[in-house]
């Protein structure tokens, strides 16, 4: 075989293992935002939550509540330090974010969650907050809003390993040009 010839065959193989690294299966979770969410008591929900659909968990969320009928529903935080969250993503797509003794907050979805992101109306029916009092549950709805979610960025390693690939191939061809000079 000629040199030329070899040194292509090698770096189409090498682009070949390059290409299969970088297409190995992976689901990295995906940050939701809120957009645009509001109470039918004119208050607002805003913030962000982590959602792993292979294994249906929620994490690091941290979503604010304001305005509406501050009376029945103060001004409030939802993070993994007061309150527990879990995915409901089953028969009706949603999360469920509970504070225990004090909030519950509600959010169903148009479709199901996934880890390739995308826009997701917030279900009016489906989502509610709720504030729990010694003898009373007070509730109020969604009325709009919906949830965005940027893919995951791929992992600079695989194009570390594509370039590392070129690199020896070419090393290892200089050497043999390199060698039959001498």
């Amino acid at each position: 075989m000629l040199p030329l010839t070899k040194f292509l065959v090698m770096i189409v193989m090498a682009v070949g293992l390059g290409l299969a690294a970088a297409g190995e299966a992976r689901a990295d979770p995906v940050i939701w935002t809120l957009s645009g969410v509001t109470f039918s008591d004119g208050g607002i929900a805003s913030g962000s939550f982590v959602y792993d659909a292979t294994s249906n968990t929620v994490s690091a969320w941290s979503i604010t509540v304001i305005g509406g009928d501050t009376g029945l529903f103060s001004p409030f935080i939802y993070n993994p330090g007061d309150s527990t969250a879990e995915g409901i993503n089953a028969a009706f797509p949603g999360i469920f974010i509970l504070s225990p003794g004090s909030r519950a907050l509600q959010l169903g979805f148009a479709g199901p969650l996934t880890d390739s992101g995308g826009t997701l109306a917030i279900v009016p029916f489906d989502s509610t907050e709720e504030s729990f009092g010694v003898t009373f549950f007070n509730f109020r709805d969604i009325a709009s809003g919906s949830v965005v979610g940027a893919p995951p960025v791929p992992e600079p390693a695989t194009l570390l390993l594509l370039g590392a690939s070129f690199t020896m191939m070419a090393l290892r061809g200089f050497r043999r040009k390199i060698g039959k000079r001498h």
